[in-house]
């Protein structure tokens, strides 16, 4: 084999040099790229979720005691006492202005069949359950053959909860009418009810 003269010798080197350093250089800049993005979906995560978290405070804090106030104790309006029915319409809203987002309170045995969790949500339900220090849960999975940045924040139980999500006797006789006695009932204060939940693509 014909051994490279010195010329030859350095201008391979010096090629390999620029090789790893555009490699490096490209690399570098890929993540960086990466980071700016994943921060920018981030921030629009955290807008989304903070308007699902508003509307329910209000519904709880505000809308819910003084509808109740208006009607018995066993009378139950879904459309102004149901912090997740009240979320998911407004969200729906949003929807229609920012397309490219989808959100979803997600839970394990839900009132309504489209709140059930799919398999990764389940697993980040008991993750949640088992982990109940963490506030959230980000980052990017695969669904539907699609990569999607995800962010999660569970919904834990808390005592005015127990009126509707206790025990099935317990709860007003018209919510028993349209949902049942099956779901969404048992629950203890702090354990996890739901999740707050987006996708992005």
């Amino acid at each position: 084999m014909k051994k490279l003269s010195v010329r030859s010798q350095y201008y391979l080197g010096v090629a390999v040099i620029l090789l790893i350093c555009s490699v490096g250089a490209s690399w570098y800049q890929y993540q960086n790229l990466r980071n700016q993005a994943l921060t920018s979906i981030y921030k629009k995560t955290e807008i989304y979720l903070a308007t699902a978290a508003s509307i329910r405070s209000y519904v709880k804090e505000t809308l819910r005691p003084k509808v109740s106030e208006l009607v018995s104790e066993d009378e139950f309006i879904l459309e102004a006492m149901s912090t997740s029915f009240v979320s998911r319409q407004i969200m729906n809203n949003i929807k229609k202005s920012f397309p490219e987002f989808e959100y979803k309170r997600t839970a394990l045995n839900p009132r309504n069949p489209i709140n059930k969790a799919d398999k990764f949500e389940e697993k980040m339900l008991l993750w949640f359950g088992a982990n109940k220090d963490k506030a959230q849960w980000s980052g990017m999975i695969s669904k539907h053959g699609r990569t999607y940045y995800s962010r999660m924040m569970p919904i834990k139980v808390e005592p005015e909860c127990l009126a509707c999500h206790g025990s099935p006797e317990q709860a007003p006789r018209e919510l028993q009418k349209l949902y049942g006695t099956e779901r969404s009932f048992g629950y203890k204060v702090g354990a996890i009810a739901a999740a707050d939940t987006i996708y992005i693509p």
